[in-house]
Order: structure tokens, then C-alpha cells, then sequence
């Protein structure tokens, strides 16, 4: 399940970053219908105010669409980045666990009356020099 999932973040955000021009005009529509109303609730309140017509204005830097779809995307990869890390160290610690619960036997322990590595010192398996006798 958790590569389905993280395979589902990855597509969300391709998609995402792909279909910038549907997201730039929605976040405009939006926008303008907001700033619609703000307007006219100003300008009803006040005596006398400028009265802005947001539906006149076309570019994208007056609502800040533009860096709301690049902080968007930027979010998205960090919190896939942050998953990715997340799960990667639950499943290292599972199989950890899981090597601590059944430990592997070694295929040469008892091989010719040898005891099992594990218990001898890493020292007493080094090549010596002949004594000097």
C-alpha cells in the first residue's frame, strides 16, 4: 500500500504541474469573483470610495496565482520528499525487527567442531607472523 500511495503523490503532482493553464484561470476566476465582492462590500460601506472594476484586470501578478501554483508545487514535492523519507526508515525498522525476532543461522556454524563465529574474537582469526622459537 505504501508504494501505491506514494506512487499516487508522485502522479498528483505531475498532473498538477502539467495543467498549469487550467489552474492559472481558475485561480483568476476565483479570484476576480472574491475581490468582486470585497469591493462592493467596501464601497457600499463607504461614502465617496473609488469603485475598482476587478473584472477588468488581466494579469496574473495582481492576485499572485503565479507564485501560489509554484509554492503549491514546491509543498507537494517536500511533503513527497518528507513520505518517502518517513516510510523508508518504518519499513528499515520492521525488517530490523524482524531480523532481531528470527535471527539467520549461520550455514557454517558447527561445519568441522568449529565453534560459531559470533562467540571467538574478530583477533584470533588474523594471520600472526611465525613465532620466533
Amino acid at each position: 500500500m505504501v508504494p501505491v500511495y506514494l506512487l499516487d503523490m508522485v502522479a498528483n503532482i505531475f498532473i498538477f504541474g502539467v495543467q498549469k493553464s487550467l489552474y492559472m484561470e481558475w485561480c483568476m476566476r476565483d479570484s476576480k469573483g472574491i475581490s468582486n465582492e470585497i469591493i462592493m462590500i467596501v464601497s457600499e460601506a463607504s461614502t465617496g470610495a473609488v469603485i475598482v472594476d476587478p473584472t477588468n484586470i488581466t494579469s496574473l501578478d495582481t492576485y499572485n496565482c503565479q507564485r501560489l501554483w509554484e509554492d503549491e508545487l514546491k509543498f507537494s514535492i517536500a511533503v513527497l520528499i518528507t513520505m518517502t523519507i518517513y516510510w523508508a526508515f518504518c519499513v528499515l525498522h520492521y525488517y530490523q525487527k524482524l531480523r532481531n525476532l528470527f535471527p539467520q543461522r549461520s550455514i557454517y556454524a558447527g561445519f568441522m567442531n568449529y565453534a560459531p563465529t559470533r562467540f571467538l574474537p574478530g583477533h584470533l582469526y588474523n594471520n600472526h607472523p611465525p613465532s620466533k622459537a
